[in-house]
């Protein structure tokens, strides 16, 4: 029975979160000092200890964008993108590191992406750089899990951290390559 949940949560991303703690007690902490890797052992430690697979991984922390400035009705102004990665641990989930998330193949049923513009797509990204949702369809393969991330900054609590609705749009990306969207809910 996959009743088990663990949480990747960056040092970076501010907040209090001893609220998480009535969630699970499996979070890894990570820095720009710690390695995917040890967190991924962490993961497949709880899996091992859960019939071999945990059914929620939620990976809290900040995503990699830029500005982008354009013109909006003949004004100048300038624009968040993301859709560049997430900052977590010392590798970030990127179009360059992406490939490790294999080593967690099969240990998880979902990832549930609470970072800025993780799936945001950047203009005249195509399939690289830029593009989050191609990112975000890699990392469902890689893992052979659905990830869930939304397309817009996302805004969250600091006391109790509290992420509400998501901002923009959800979407599910499965192992497939499809991609859904999802209604806003609270995950």
């Amino acid at each position: 029975m996959l009743n088990k949940n663990v949480i990747f949560r960056d040092l970076r991303l501010d907040g209090n979160f001893s609220a998480l703690k009535r969630i699970t007690s499996n979070i890894f902490e990570l820095s720009e000092a710690i390695s995917l890797h040890f967190a991924f052992t962490f993961l497949q430690g709880i899996a091992a200890g859960n019939g071999g697979k945990i059914k929620n991984l939620s990976i809290m922390c900040h995503g990699y964008g830029r500005k982008n400035p354009r013109k909006v009705l003949g004004a100048e102004v300038s624009l968040w993108d993301g859709g560049l990665g997430l900052q977590l641990g010392t590798e970030g989930l990127l179009e360059e590191t992406v490939a490790i998330w294999a080593e967690i193949k099969n240990k998880v049923e979902n990832i549930i992406v609470y970072s800025c513009g993780a799936a945001d797509i950047q203009p005249g990204s195509g399939d690289g750089e830029g593009n989050g949702e191609a990112l975000m369809k890699k990392l469902a393969r890689e893992t052979n899990a659905n990830v869930f991330a939304a397309d817009e900054l996302q805004r969250y609590y600091l006391k109790g951290i509290d992420f509400s609705k998501w901002e923009g749009n959800l979407l599910c990306f499965t192992p497939s390559g499809q991609k859904f969207p999802m209604p806003n809910f609270i995950y």
